[in-house]
């Protein structure tokens, strides 16, 4: 696969915007040509906001495109091998929202 960088999230407690992360760069890539596109990013509130931010860039970028890529994003949730007991309700929220069938 191919990936790309942003080298830092949207953060406006500390004055970083969308111009100040490599976010052009990716949307200058030809992006129908990927079936899927997978986000990485840490658990925190920011990161959550830049992932909202690409998905709605992502969808005026395509909505007359037949060849729309998949959006997905890592897991999150409770580690393999891990103590319940020493979970933060955080962690234990995502792990809920995040749990899939058999």
């Amino acid at each position: 696969g191919i990936y790309h960088v942003l080298h830092g999230i949207i953060s406006p407690l500390k004055k970083i915007d969308a111009d100040q992360v490599r976010i052009k760069e990716l949307f200058i890539r030809d992006l129908s040509q990927f079936t899927e596109i997978i986000f990485a990013l840490p658990g925190t509130t920011e990161a959550e906001a830049t992932c909202l931010y690409l998905i709605d860039q992502i969808e005026q970028k395509f909505t007359q495109a037949k060849n729309k890529p998949n959006v997905t994003r890592l897991a999150r949730g409770i580690p393999s091998g891990s103590d319940l007991d020493y979970l933060d309700i955080g962690t234990l929220s995502r792990a809920m929202v995040d749990r899939r069938m058999f």
